[in-house]
């Protein structure tokens, strides 16, 4: 794959409309860059607002209630929770709520080869033991954000490639390549990328206490260097 330049930046896009209630006096907004570089990053946030076109349209008011975040930080163990138990988070409806959306992160690290980060594995989601989400996060696009990409790993790999001769004939000869670490698929992530939730309508939840159910049944434990894990992060987003 030929790159004919680094790229000095790269710009994401989220629409966080549901969270606008959160941005009241002063905020903090953090940034967490899990990185192989000496050198760090240089961040950027903006925030663009864009008023209705309707006049004296009324956005409905929004609650934001975090249910889990596993990313670790400094001193902190990678979790490897869901390769030992399904994870239970209890959460409570009040009344008179409406359009009650579930917002699910999910990404998987490490185990070389064989571990959360290279391995398809399902994520399962469940309320009050129903089923409300069941998928597989992965990403086999990560090769296209390579000029992102300038200190990855490379290794030559061998194959076999058609070309055509002098003389004008179609010939086959084994060829080296480069291949990058990040050109590899991963566990819904990719070098270079960004991650959005999937969304689930939980339609018909009532109030009262409920609970949230994570299982990642293929997840494996972290085994000496092989440093397994999800990262995982879900909320609740509801009209009041």
């Amino acid at each position: 794959m030929y790159v004919d330049g680094w790229a000095k930046q790269v710009t994401w896009t989220q629409d966080v409309t549901d969270l606008i209630f959160l941005f009241r006096e002063e905020v903090y907004v953090g940034v967490f860059i899990d990185t192989w570089t000496p050198e760090g990053y240089k961040v950027d946030v903006q925030l663009s607002f864009t008023e209705s076109a309707l006049r004296c349209d009324k956005m409905p008011k929004l609650h934001v209630e975090p249910l889990i975040n596993t990313n670790y930080y400094l001193g902190q163990k990678h979790p490897d929770i869901f390769s030992r138990q399904d994870v239970k988070i209890p959460f409570s409806i009040p009344r008179k709520t409406k359009n009650v959306r579930l917002k699910y992160i999910t990404t998987g690290h490490g185990g070389h080869s064989g571990g959360d980060e290279f391995r398809p594995q399902e994520n399962i989601l469940s309320v009050d033991g129903k089923e409300v989400l069941r998928f597989t996060p992965w990403r086999t696009d990560c090769a296209s954000f390579r000029r992102f990409n300038p200190t990855s790993g490379v290794w030559l790999q061998k194959r076999i490639q058609a070309f055509i001769g002098k003389d004008g004939k179609r010939e086959v000869k084994e060829i080296e390549e480069p291949l990058a670490s990040s050109d590899l698929s991963r566990s819904n992530w990719c070098p270079g990328s960004d991650v959005t939730p999937e969304e689930v309508n939980l339609q018909g939840i009532t109030s009262g206490s409920h609970t949230l159910t994570i299982s990642i049944p293929e997840s494996t434990p972290i085994d000496k260097n092989k440093l397994n894990h999800w990262l995982v992060s879900a909320y609740l987003v509801w009209e009041e």
